[in-house]
């Protein structure tokens, strides 16, 4: 069964091939239906997330307008909800710190 409301993702990405593999992946999701909304840079994520927030949100960690933690630290307070730290795949193999970081709403 198909959630009738769509899952709102903010991706907050400026790798034009990285945003093309998640809405293809996105698109062959056929249990739930999704509304992405893409942006470049973090400080056009947080403005966005203020004015529409979220149920997810995905977010690089390195932008052009910021890197690293200070990005999810600076999303997070600004946005709402909970962010929860994923390791990204060089950082599992032992290079160093980074992450894939969700700022989550509950959904209803």
């Amino acid at each position: 069964m198909v959630n009738r409301n769509p899952i709102r993702i903010l991706l907050v990405e400026d790798n034009a091939g990285d945003v093309r593999l998640l809405r293809e992946t996105l698109a062959d999701i056929v249990e739930a239906r999704f509304d992405l909304v893409h942006v470049g840079r973090l400080a056009e994520g947080v403005a966005r997330f203020a004015r529409e927030p979220a149920d997810v949100v995905l977010l690089d960690l390195s932008l052009p307008d910021s890197n690293g933690m200070d990005t999810l630290a600076g999303m997070h307070a600004r946005g709402s909800g909970r962010a929860d730290r994923r390791p990204h795949g060089a950082e599992r193999r032992g290079h160093g710190p980074g992450a894939c970081g969700w700022a989550r709403r509950t959904i209803s």
